[in-house]
């Protein structure tokens, strides 16, 4: 029930006069593209040639003008859906990785942070980075470290646990994979993720060493996370 007041909250403060103004800058590029899409199959822009960049912004944006019209509010409401969507997910990503209340917490400074609602109600790639990016590194860590179902995990340094079935494991991984590969091909930007992966891994192999000593830290995860980085 709190969810979905939270997101009702969102939702309303998403919608709340979403076509009044007209498109910035940085918004004409995906719609004049999204036109060109439909009138010659290809996302054209004057003055500047074909506009490939973040193409599933440019396809979105084509696919509701061709069904309900063009317009400031039609071509930012799959932006809006797509971010609450993101809230849903993210709350029970969360929810599985700390706890409920956390969860709930999070989600709702995300329903009215400014900035999210800036991010959600326009026509630009980072609303769907985000979804794709965070939702493919909580999985990649749920992969690589096994779930926490809300319950405090201890630093892990030992292989895959066995009470783990291991494809469920390699189900999250490849999800990840996908996800994060989507990501990047919105926004190079999620190319972060490697430095990321890779100061954690070094950070928990170290930890590794002082917990279980070299041999224990050589066999472990990180050390074969490391190796294929």
């Amino acid at each position: 029930m709190l969810l979905l007041i939270i997101l009702l909250l969102g939702m309303a403060a998403r919608v709340h006069n979403l076509g009044r103004f007209s498109f910035w800058t940085d918004e004409l590029y995906h719609v004049v593209a999204a036109q060109s899409l439909l009138e010659s199959g290809e996302p054209y822009i004057p003055a500047k040639g074909e506009y490939g960049r973040a193409y599933p912004v440019t396809w979105i944006t084509a696919f509701v003008f061709s069904r309900f019209g063009e317009g400031e509010g039609t071509a930012r409401a799959p932006f809006v859906l797509i971010n609450l969507l993101f809230l849903v997910v993210f709350y029970y990503l969360l929810r599985r990785l700390l706890s409920p209340w956390i969860a709930l917490a999070v989600v709702l400074v995300l329903a009215l942070s400014p900035h999210e609602l800036r991010m959600a109600r326009e026509v630009r790639m980072y609303g769907l980075l985000q979804m794709l990016y965070g939702t493919g590194v909580i999985l990649f860590y749920f992969g690589l470290e096994g779930e926490c179902e809300g319950r405090e995990r201890p630093l892990s340094a030992n292989r895959f646990p066995p009470s783990r079935p291991l494809l469920r494991q390699g189900l999250y991984l490849a999800s990840s994979i996908v996800l994060l590969a989507l990501a990047l091909w919105i926004q190079p930007l999620a190319l972060n993720f490697l430095l990321t992966l890779s100061a954690y891994s070094a950070v928990m192999f170290g930890a590794t060493i002082v917990r279980r000593g070299v041999r224990g830290a050589l066999i472990s995860r990180y050390a074969l996370v490391l190796g294929i980085l």
